[in-house]
This record gives structure tokens, C-alpha cells and sequence, in this order.
């Protein structure tokens, strides 16, 4: 546990509440953003709202004015698919980057953390080396002590060898001087073996020392020219996500302009579809006393007709009467059945129904 502990690293509460600090003033600048962003949209909603009612005010003519409406709506329309199509585009590679930033922040994480352990790793090469260096002069330390002792025991057998050398012309010594002599020859001898044996322990310790360091050496080399290119990628992988970074921040305002706009065109498609809606409920009810006047007209011409008839033939039955004298008896029987025929009332004058029927037609032709 106490490993895996160590192996963990510890957030720095600095550095945390620097990345608080930058995401609230982030949340509060966005809020702000949006509320001016809503302010600018009603603005912008206002402004076409009146200067399309302001163009439709100078047309008079109902049609030309359903027409200029259509116009702006199809107008409008086609702005709004081209926004539409833009701000697809915009998401997707705004998603696109966002991919490749989370990608790069992996990366540069894993880069992070190999670059601990590889620190970690080259400070336990710097103490095991440190290690091997002290390990290595205690070695020659003791082996410089351990020469000084066997030269001070050579020493004191020379200074006894020269004294049995001195006591040789002594006669009753020559039995005990020749023990002595091999005595000192096998303990020399020993000290000797066990000198080159120790020598030869110091050497091949020495040996594998050497080698030891010159193994945790080349690893530390190696483990260090690792440590600078995983370095160089990192620094690499944040100018990388920098500019990820940038590039998404231009993106986003370009997609909340993309945004803007799409509002302001959607707002003036809805008020749109309502200008549209009136004159096209105004030109339904005008269709309607259209026809109505229609009906009317066609009413009206009937009986004026009607009328110019009966006129035509009460002259046509006068001009007999006056063209036959004899016939006055006739037109006196006749009159009966000319009265027997539904009359209307005195009929108007010519001149009077054919300027009703021209009033008519022209209220008609105006409405079209």
C-alpha cells in the first residue's frame, strides 16, 4: 500500500484552485457573453422587424406586397440553410478539435507521467552510483589498511629474522634457530597466501564494482536521453494543445456569431410567416368580395338587360300601333296583355345603368 501511495501524485492545491479560479471567471464571462449575445439578437429582430414594415409600407398594391413578402421570406429562408449548413460544418470540426485536444491532453499526460518516472528512476541511479562510489573508496580505504599491516608485519619479520641471523653463531641455538626458521618461513608463507588471496578478493571486487557502475552508467545515459526526448515531445504536445486550444476558442466565437445569426434569421422568418399569414388572410377576404361583387355585376347586367328588352319591345309594339291605324283596336286589346307582363318599376335611364355596370367593373378590376 505504502508503494502504491507513493506512486500516486498529489494534486498541488495551488495549482487547483488556480484552475477553479480561471473556470468560474470562464462560466461568469460566458453568462455575461450570452446575455449580451440575447440583447444584440433582440436588437437585430427589431431592426428588420420595422424596416420590413417600413417596405411594406411604401407598397400599395396587395399583391406586390405579398409578393415583396415571399421575396424576403425566400430570402431569409435560404440565408437560414446556408447558416444552418455552416454551423454544421463549424460543430463538427469544433468536435473534431475537441477530439484531437482531449487525444493531445492523454498524451501529454502519459508523457507527464513517464517523465516522473524516468526522474524518479534517474535519482535512484544517482544515489546507487553515489552508493557504489562510497562502497568503492571503503574498499580502497581498507585495502590501504590492510597493506599497512602486512608491511608492518613484514617488517617485524625482518627486524626478527636479522635478530635469529644476528644469534646464529650460537652453537646451542642452531636446533632451535632452524625451528625458527621454518616457523617463520610457513607463517610468511601463509601471510603471503593470505595476502595475494586477499589482494586477488579486492581486485575481483574492484572488478565487478566497475563493471556495476559502468552498466548503471550507460543506463542512466540511456535513461537520461529518453528523459530529454520524452521532454521535447511534451513541450511538443503542449504547443500542440495550445494551439488546439486557440483554435477551439476561435471556433466557439465563430459558432456563437453562426448562432446569433441564425436566430436573428429565424426571428424574422417567424415574423415573417405572420406578415405572410395577414395578407394572406386580407387577399382571401378581398378574393371573397370579389366574388361577391362579381355575383353582383352579373346580377345587376341581367336585369339591366332584362330591362333593355322589355324597353326594346315596348317601342317595337308602339311603332306598330303608330305604322298600323287600323290596328287600334288590336293595341287596345293588346294593351290587357302587355299589362299582364311583370313589370319592375320604371325603368332607369340608359346612360344611368351603363355607368352602374362600369362603377362595377372597375371596383372589380380594382380589387384584382
Amino acid at each position: 500500500m505504502s508503494k502504491k501511495n507513493k506512486g500516486k501524485k498529489v494534486a498541488d492545491p495551488n495549482e487547483t484552485s488556480k484552475l477553479l479560479a480561471a473556470k468560474i471567471s470562464q462560466l461568469e464571462q460566458d453568462a455575461a457573453g450570452e446575455k449580451d449575445q440575447e440583447a444584440e439578437i433582440e436588437r437585430e429582430v427589431k431592426k428588420a422587424t420595422r424596416d420590413l414594415n417600413q417596405l411594406l409600407s411604401n407598397i400599395e398594391s396587395p399583391m406586390t406586397r405579398l409578393e415583396t413578402v415571399h421575396k424576403k421570406y425566400t430570402e431569409l429562408l435560404a440565408d437560414m440553410k446556408k447558416l444552418d449548413r455552416d454551423y454544421s460544418k463549424s460543430k463538427k470540426r469544433a468536435d473534431q478539435l475537441q477530439k484531437d485536444q482531449d487525444k493531445g491532453k492523454s498524451e501529454l499526460n502519459k508523457t507527464v507521467t513517464m517523465k516522473d518516472k524516468l526522474e524518479k528512476l534517474c535519482r535512484e541511479l544517482t544515489k546507487e552510483n553515489k552508493k557504489v562510489k562510497d562502497e568503492n573508496k571503503k574498499l580502497e580505504e581498507t585495502e590501504k589498511k590492510a597493506r599497512l599491516i602486512v608491511n608492518e608485519r613484514l617488517d617485524s619479520l625482518l627486524y626478527d629474522i636479522q635478530d635469529v641471523m644476528a644469534a646464529k653463531g650460537n652453537p646451542r641455538s642452531e636446533k632451535a634457530d632452524i625451528d625458527l626458521d621454518e616457523a617463520l618461513r610457513a607463517k610468511i608463507k601463509t601471510i603471503g597466501e593470505k595476502f595475494e588471496m586477499r589482494e586477488l578478493h579486492y581486485k575481483a571486487l574492484l572488478r565487478s564494482k566497475d563493471a556495476e557502475i559502468q552498466c548503471l552508467t550507460a543506463k542512466y545515459e540511456e535513461q537520461r536521453r529518453t528523459a530529454e526526448n520524452e521532454a521535447a515531445r511534451c513541450r511538443a504536445l503542449s504547443s500542440q494543445v495550445s494551439t488546439f486550444s486557440h483554435t477551439e476558442a476561435e471556433l466557439r466565437s465563430q459558432l456563437n456569431i453562426y448562432v446569433e445569426k441564425f436566430k436573428q434569421v429565424e426571428d424574422t422568418l417567424n415574423n415573417s410567416n405572420e406578415l405572410f399569414l395577414t395578407f394572406r388572410k386580407e387577399m382571401e377576404e378581398m378574393s371573397k368580395k370579389t366574388k361577391r361583387l362579381e355575383k353582383e355585376n352579373h346580377t345587376l347586367t341581367r336585369k339591366h338587360d332584362q330591362t333593355n328588352r322589355n324597353i326594346l319591345e315596348m317601342a317595337e309594339e308602339r311603332t306598330r300601333n303608330h305604322e298600323d291605324p287600323d290596328g287600334d283596336m288590336n293595341g287596345d286589346r293588346n294593351i290587357p296583355q302587355q299589362t299582364e307582363k311583370p313589370v319592375f318599376g320604371p325603368p332607369p335611364p340608359p346612360n344611368l345603368l351603363e355607368a352602374r355596370a362600369n362603377g362595377n367593373k372597375a371596383m372589380i378590376n380594382g380589387c384584382h
